[in-house]
């Protein structure tokens, strides 16, 4: 929910639909509406990370589409290399830094774009399905849904 509403804040901001003296107020009722918290004030609310304050916009959503590719690339491993559940579980990472290396490293920033590499590398582009069925499954068990 938290890149959601940034998001949304960010996107009024930038179109002019809402000030920048505005953030503060705006977070805070985000957050009561989506979360059902306020924060006790503005150091845990709308300045609790660097990115506005240091000008960087356009982030939180970076960071969403970082995660559905790096589900996409690790279904792909999975299906690449034996028993890599079971190396990881024993801390043995050597054969996933290999296709890390092989697969994403020595070709990322060769190819034109990222959903190019994840369409080389999986077969499709970027896919939302298989994030959400990983959210899924490990939120069921987590909290037992």
């Amino acid at each position: 929910m938290h890149i959601i509403l940034r998001y949304e804040i960010e996107k009024d901001l930038i179109s002019g639909k809402i000030q920048v003296d505005q953030l503060p107020q705006i977070w805070n009722e985000k957050m009561k509406q989506y979360l059902g918290i306020v924060p006790k004030d503005d150091s845990e609310g709308v300045l609790q990370d660097v990115h506005w304050s240091s000008g960087s916009f356009g982030y939180f959503p970076t960071y969403t589409l970082g995660a559905i590719y790096a589900c996409q690339y690790f279904q792909q491993a999975e299906k690449e290399i034996p028993d890599l559940n079971e190396k990881m579980a024993a801390g043995d990472f050597k054969a996933l830094r290999a296709w890390l290396k092989e697969k994403i490293h020595q070709k990322g920033s060769f190819t034109p774009s990222g959903d190019e590499l994840v369409k080389q590398i999986t077969g499709s582009g970027l896919n939302a399905t298989q994030f959400i069925e990983y959210l899924t499954k490990k939120y069921t068990k987590l909290y037992n849904l």
